[in-house]
């Protein structure tokens, strides 16, 4: 085309000469930006990489501080790969009709909790997996794959074994298995194939001419999860060394208390684990049967959540002050002035007020998103108290305005910089071993939708500190005090029976009747007693549920007092006073007693 071109040049008068000029000028403008990339792109590369430091892409890496870590996390990839037998080169004919993907490297930096030395938290492992480029969503399951289900254990499962540990002067161990998705086969018949990536290609097989064929379990593939939770299950169970609890599928259990006990939950391939020195140590020979692990006594670090113990007295916090400072920095608030509580009763109630339109420009509706995103993660890991300001915030999600992200960001980062360091503690405050709840709600009290937020929460072991929490706007329509608060009593006996055989499973017995507070006097009388109520009837089941649970003494429903209910948190904007002493009860002591 070029030939072409030179040679029709020749003699071009008018408007082909005026096209032949543009065409030179367009040629030079990109022989400069090419020029001008060249010269930049190391730059460039630097400064993005400065966006997202702990998960950068593969070219930001080899420009960044951390290249020479990152090369032999790459390197160790590979001989896992290898070791696994994951793939094997096959001429590039081979793959017929098959599509070929793309490889992509996916690099982690994980760090430590933070430290005066180390406040960004302290490296201790950098992460490089070579994962198959959007296969998850392309492939369509049933047709590529069967199945890609695999469960991680309940927050509140972990909770659980956490304050178990605590009451029961128990170890807690980390344990990672090495390369965990890597380990188990695909099915046969499955035909999977991949471009070689840059970084490995051999000389002797170049990238024209062979590619890479999946015969192992990796990263990307939609039943990757799925494979690599079988064959742990299966090395778990198979002498039956370890049984999987059926409250939570992610939860096993060895032995019983008083002897060679060890119960854990996994997380993908992380493993929670509590239980004596010998029960631990079962876990650790039977894993490592199958498994390459480490194990990691006393962790600091769980799934991203931080952990503080104090043995002696009996008392374990768990708390996300580094995820909170970066939650402030990102949003500018890292020098803001403190407050007392995320939600003040006025402004929450003249939110409501304004009316839902448009929502905002992108920028707007992505950063407001963002920020109720990273509380939620919060909210649900360590900071109980922030659920009704985070449900009540959810509520504007689909059209926000510059309002709703101004206020997103006032008082509720001022209550978390007040707040950072507080997390929910564990503490053995008696020798009893006990389950108590509470159950709350507010009739009617969104003013946009008149429907009703209710809330609950679980302590256990007499201990400071929740195991359980909820907090949720009712998809029914409440017309009554007594309505509300028997739907949100009825969510509490649910998760009480829930947690109460989770415990049962775990080797320890609680009193067969549980004891649960209502401040609705109503409420209270018909747990015990049928009342043919006309005004009832539209909610009797409800009634019936409770009542039946009583007579089974799974519960004892009690009186509380409504100044004293400390599930008042989670249904409404309180005054900072209440506020503060409910956040005692639901957080507990942030130092040891």
């Amino acid at each position: 085309a070029t030939t072409v071109l030179d040679e029709s040049r020749i003699g071009a008068q008018g408007p082909l000469a005026s096209f032949y000029d543009a065409y030179d000028k367009a040629q030079e403008a990109i022989t400069a930006a090419k020029q001008l990339w060249d010269q930049t792109k190391e730059t460039v590369l630097k400064l993005t990489t400065t966006v997202d430091p702990d998960n950068p892409t593969y070219a930001q890496a080899m420009v960044g501080p951390l290249a020479n870590e990152i090369i032999a996390a790459k390197l160790e990839e590979q001989e896992s790969f290898a070791a696994h037998q994951t793939m094997k080169l096959v001429p590039r004919a081979e793959a017929g009709r098959e599509r070929i993907w793309k490889p992509k490297a996916v690099i982690t930096v994980k760090r430590r909790a933070p430290t005066a030395e180390f406040p960004d938290g302290e490296i201790y492992k950098i992460k490089y997996r070579l994962t198959i480029q959007a296969l998850s969503k392309l492939r369509p399951q049933g047709i590529d794959f069967d199945e890609k289900y695999a469960s991680t254990v309940a927050w509140n499962s972990l909770k659980t074994l956490l304050a178990l540990a605590v009451s029961m002067d128990l170890d807690i161990k980390l344990i990672d298995i090495k390369s965990f998705f890597l380990y188990g086969k695909l099915p046969p018949g499955r035909r999977v194939y991949m471009e070689q990536p840059d970084e490995w290609v051999s000389e002797d097989k170049p990238k024209e001419d062979y590619i890479c064929q999946v015969v192992g379990n990796m990263y990307g593939l939609g039943e990757a999860p799925l494979i690599a939770k079988t064959v742990l299950h299966d090395c778990l169970t198979e002498k039956g060394v370890f049984v999987q609890l059926a409250s939570d599928d992610c939860v096993y259990r060895h032995g019983d208390p008083g002897g060679d006990y060890c119960a854990f939950g996994g997380h993908v391939d992380d493993l929670t684990a509590i239980g004596t020195p010998s029960g631990t140590t079962i876990l650790e020979q039977t894993l490592k049967g199958k498994f390459e692990i480490t194990v990691v006594e006393n962790p600091t670090l769980i799934v991203g959540v931080q952990i503080e113990r104090n043995r002696e007295k009996k008392w374990l916090k768990i708390h996300q002050t580094n995820y909170t400072a970066k939650i402030l920095a990102a949003n500018g608030m890292t020098d803001c002035k403190g407050a007392d509580s995320p939600i003040e009763p006025g402004a929450a109630k003249a939110l409501m007020q304004i009316p839902l339109g448009e929502p905002g420009p992108r920028h707007v509706v992505q950063a407001y998103q963002a920020l109720v995103g990273s509380l939620i993660w919060l909210m649900t890991k360590t900071r109980p108290d922030l659920s009704f300001t985070v449900n009540f915030l959810c509520r504007f999600l689909k059209s926000p305005t510059q309002i709703h992200l101004d206020f997103a960001r006032n008082r509720p980062l001022r209550f978390l910089k007040q707040t950072q360091s507080m997390g929910v503690v564990f503490q053995a405050t008696t020798q009893s071993w006990e389950l108590h709840g509470a159950a709350d709600s507010d009739l009617g009290g969104d003013l946009r939708t008149g429907r009703s937020t209710m809330g609950h929460y679980l302590t256990l072991g007499g201990q400071f500190g929740t195991v359980l929490t909820s907090c949720r706007l009712d998809r029914k329509m409440s017309v009554c005090t007594g309505q509300a608060e028997t739907y949100a009593l009825q969510d509490l006996v649910k998760d009480t029976i829930w947690l109460k055989e989770l415990v049962r499973e775990l080797g320890y017995e609680l009193s067969p009747s549980t004891s649960l507070g209502t401040d609705n006097d109503g409420v209270w009388k018909q747990s015990t007693k049928a009342f043919n109520h006309s005004g009832a009837k539209h909610y009797r089941l409800a009634q019936s549920y409770i009542r039946q649970a009583q007579r089974n003494r799974v519960i004892n429903v009690e009186s509380e007092d409504t100044d004293l209910n400390a599930a008042d948190i989670f249904t409404k904007a309180l005054s900072s006073a209440v506020f503060m002493r409910h956040q005692q009860t639901i957080m507990g002591p942030q130092q040891p007693l």
